[in-house]
């Protein structure tokens, strides 16, 4: 069974939840909404690519591959036009997915910097 909250949230093979995830990636996939969606048989979570003009990064399907054999939603956002919208979602709250570049110290400041006015 999925935890709710905290620790791991895989589902092994043959499950209720298993079978209802394998079922929603069918849905997703027969929609006409996404790109490619894929389903991780290793955890039992997806990725789910909007339609986009644009590509997502490969450092960003590779995060949301690694999440989703731990079991997570993925749902990367289609990033084109004018309006700003979050890269993506796990399960239902959107994240912001920034590699660092530059000076891994400085970036460090800036994060808890960031962090500690918020």
């Amino acid at each position: 069974m999925a935890k709710i909250s905290g620790g791991v949230r895989t589902l092994r093979g043959g499950s209720k939840e298993f079978t209802a995830r394998q079922s929603e990636v069918q849905q997703l996939e027969n929609s006409g909404l996404y790109s490619s969606v894929e389903f991780s048989k290793k955890g039992g979570g997806y990725v789910a690519v909007e339609k986009s003009p644009y590509e997502h990064k490969p450092e960003e399907l590779e995060a949301a591959r690694f999440l989703a054999d731990k079991g997570n939603i993925m749902k990367l956002k289609n990033e084109a036009g004018n309006m700003r919208t979050p890269d993506g979602y796990v399960f239902n709250y959107s994240f912001e997915q920034i590699t660092p570049k530059g000076d891994t110290a400085q970036n460090f400041r800036n994060a808890l910097n960031s962090t500690l006015t918020h």
